[in-house]
């Protein structure tokens, strides 16, 4: 009975391991299905009577992983729909890049036929499949049909991506070499600026063309940050926050140049960038020259949708190319920064798309004011000279050195009038076929104060910028509602600042900005209540005296959601108060700046409720084991900018900023290892998205070397030497044809130059 018993469990246990086994399978095949990518290809007609049918009201929705600009939707109901299976993702070799979908879901793709037909999808996926070398035949016309279906998808922008790129532009200057192709029967193509950067990028190292100064992101002018001047400046709800490519003149004549002297690079470079255009582009001016025909080359770089000019201060040359290049497709306009000669409907003729148009801080040169701007500066200096008169009365007169009392003369009419009257004035353009959005900035200056006002159209102020050098307000309780409403800026020198004076800036309902610079923060010792203001998003608080160090906090407090905090070089030393005590409470912060001239053996456990920082830099001479206690608790791995100086890493800080994967850029100035290495604060095992390092006066080792060779992201590497001489040999380990990306600079003590050269040499080898 027994053996029987152990035999039925036997055979149960066997039958249930055989169902399980069985089960997996199923759902193993289940999962795989799953992650299939399934692509739709709809006539675009069948689809909007299939919708008319059903009388769908609903709004319908763009496909997943191709751009909303192509217009692809997607649907419920198949009419003659060709469908393309791919059953494994990894067949299709690029990878898909929507944040929106589950990569473990079933991927459905929505393409109209209009956009890319059946045929030339199923051309993509062969030359894919067979990318790892030079594709003879390949003529302009497949060229351009490759990089629009790679536009036309979201795609990942890595390390396959950019091969893929290389290999077609190969293949076509390849073929571009035997024969020359039917060019002028191609239609141009306009593709996102993201894609146009990495066409522009790789063809640069294919021809070891240097476009430095075209591809270092600190100097790009991003969508976001022409986003932000709009908003800022505007008042609009610009939406824009696009990729642009940034051409710079300095670029242009190094093109220029290599056109002119390189048949065969200007060959391949026409038939490439004559087809293809960007949707967004900035001009910027660096270097300006005599010879305009330096600037010819910027007509393969004319954009399809958004154009910005900026810091264009030779106003013949950017008459020259308004009036001479063709803009046919540009629908918005910036100009930041720019001169003019003069300004006239006449020179956007060939702007045949143009709606809108940007004016910031731009100005005529040699220009009269008119009487509407004479008007204009004449009322704002009333309004504020009334101001000043009311904040010096008797009751409220701060006392000065002189001891005399505030008078109108102190406002001088004529210098204000020929300090402004290069303002672009609105009169002079008055059309109705753009709109024009004019913003410039008038500048007020009085002894102790100057009033820099942000002015729309000639017709309202949008913002104040006030800076005030001496005590010359006990407060700024502004009377009038047109001016305090409107500061958004306040930046204050060599004042005492008192709780009154304090309370009174937090009156100031929308201030963004406040900068204190050598001033004397003389707040009683008692608890003052200082009212919240939610508007406010950065502090500067910089070689200042603090005489109650605590009630600072309470001012700082007051602001819930402030971005940026910095504070550097004051000579009370509150390192204590906030890394030991914890007396920042802001829960939104992003960018923290903690500079000082002062030494700390103790921790400071307590520097926690700070996830939300993303940018840090402390300079402090601390001892103790910073990085321990800095992400001992897993609060601060969200960090993408890193800067410590004068600190003393220890035994203790190793594999402390494992979990900070996302940092792109660490710079560590005059730190000293104590029995550590570099590579040993992080976890070698672990991706990291760094792009940047910085590194001042430390001793690397080869397995430093190693770890930052590793680096897949990495393209800036900067060595500062001042005190010692480093070890060439261990650092020219990083040269390597693998490595080709990285941008090194290096720089030592002159008497070490000789040497210097020797490695600049091998590194340009």
């Amino acid at each position: 009975m027994i053996v029987s018993n152990k035999v039925d469990i036997f055979k149960n246990t066997y039958t249930l391991k055989i169902i399980f086994t069985i089960g997996s399978i199923l759902l193993i095949k289940n999962i795989k299905a799953d992650m299939s990518i399934i692509f739709h290809f709809y006539d675009l007609q069948n689809q909007q009577e299939c919708n008319l049918n059903c009388n769908k009201e609903e709004k319908m929705q763009f496909s997943n992983f191709i751009k909303q600009r192509y217009n692809c939707y997607e649907h419920e109901e198949c009419i003659q729909c060709t469908r393309y299976i791919i059953k494994d993702p990894s067949e299709l070799i690029l990878n898909l890049d929507d944040n929106k979908c589950n990569e473990n879901n079933e991927k459905k793709i929505y393409i109209c036929t209009d956009v890319c037909k059946y045929e030339d999808f199923l051309y993509f996926l062969k030359i894919l499949n067979e990318i790892n070398d030079i594709k003879e035949n390949l003529q302009v016309d497949d060229f351009i049909l490759l990089i629009h279906i790679l536009d036309m998808f979201k795609f990942k922008k890595d390390k396959k991506f950019k091969q893929i790129i290389r290999i077609i532009l190969l293949s076509i200057i390849y073929n571009c070499q035997k024969n020359y192709n039917k060019g002028d029967l191609t239609k141009k193509n306009y593709i996102s600026s993201s894609l146009f950067n990495c066409i522009l990028y790789e063809f640069r190292k294919i021809y070891f063309f240097d476009l430095k100064p075209n591809f270092d992101k600190e100097e790009r002018v991003s969508g976001e940050h022409i986003k932000n001047l709009i908003v800022e400046n505007f008042d609009e709800n610009f939406c824009s926050g696009k990729t642009y490519v940034s051409i710079k003149s300095e670029f242009l004549i190094k093109l220029s140049k290599y056109i002119k002297y390189n048949k065969e690079f200007k060959h391949n470079f026409k038939n490439i960038f004559k087809w293809i255009k960007p949707l967004r582009v900035t001009f910027d001016s660096i270097n300006s020259t005599s010879d305009l025909s330096m600037l010819l080359p910027l007509i393969y770089f004319i954009p399809g949708e958004e154009l910005c000019f900026q810091s264009w201060k030779n106003a013949v040359q950017l008459q020259y190319i308004l009036e001479n290049f063709g803009f046919e497709k540009i629908k918005t306009l910036f100009f930041i920064d720019c001169n003019f000669l003069s300004f006239y409907e006449s020179y956007f003729e060939s702007f045949r798309s143009l709606k809108c148009i940007y004016l910031l801080d731009s100005w005529l040169l040699n220009a009269t004011a008119s009487e509407k701007t004479e008007n204009l500066i004449h009322n704002l200096v009333s309004i504020i000279s009334n101001e000043i008169e009311n904040k010096t009365d008797a009751s409220k007169l701060e006392k000065l050195n002189t001891k005399d009392l505030f008078k109108k003369n102190f406002l001088n009419w004529d210098k204000s009038l020929a300090f402004n009257e290069n303002f672009l004035i609105q009169n002079m353009f008055n059309s109705s076929k753009y709109m024009i959005h004019f913003s410039n900035t008038l500048s007020i200056s009085l002894p102790s104060a100057t009033f820099k006002v942000a002015i729309l159209n000639l017709q309202r102020i949008f913002r104040i910028d006030i800076f005030l050098d001496q005590n010359f307000f006990i407060d700024l309780n502004l009377e009038s509602m047109y001016v305090s409403k409107n500061v958004k800026s306040l930046e204050i020198k060599w004042v005492d600042l008192t709780d009154i004076f304090l309370c009174s800036v937090l009156s100031l309902s929308n201030l963004k900005k406040v900068s204190i610079f050598a001033s004397k923060f003389i707040q009683k010792n008692y608890e003052t209540k200082y009212m919240k203001h939610i508007s406010m998003q950065e502090l500067v608080i910089t070689h200042s005296i603090l005489i109650y160090p605590e009630r600072i906090f309470k001012f700082i407090n007051s602001m819930p959601n402030l971005k940026k905090l910095q504070i550097s070089y004051n000579t009370t030393d509150i390192f204590k108060h906030i890394f030991n005590f914890n007396m920042i409470e802001l829960v939104h912060l992003e960018v923290f700046i903690f500079q000082q001239c002062g030494e700390c053996t103790s921790g400071f456990p307590k520097f926690t409720n700070k996830n939300s920082i993303i940018n840090l830099n402390i300079s402090y001479d601390f001892s103790g084991s910073l990085l321990y206690y800095l992400f001992i608790h897993k609060e601060l791995q969200n960090i993408q900018i890193l800067e410590l100086s004068r600190f003393t890493i220890s035994k203790s800080d190793r594999n402390s900023m494992g979990s900070c994967t996302k940092i792109k850029d660490i710079t560590i100035i005059g730190c000293r290892l104590s029995g550590i290495s570099f590579f040993e604060i992080f976890d070698i095992k672990k991706e990291y998205a760094i792009k940047r390092v910085t590194l001042k006066d430390m001793v690397l080792g080869i397995h430093d070397i190693i770890f930052i060779s590793n680096l897949k992201h990495l393209r800036f590497l900067t060595l500062n030497y001042t005190y010692f001489t480093p070890n060439f040999f261990v650092v020219s380990q990083l040269v390597s044809p693998s490595y080709s990306k990285i941008n090194m600079g290096i720089n030592v003590n002159l008497k070490f130059l000789r040497f210097k050269y020797r490695l600049d040499e091998f590194f340009s080898t």
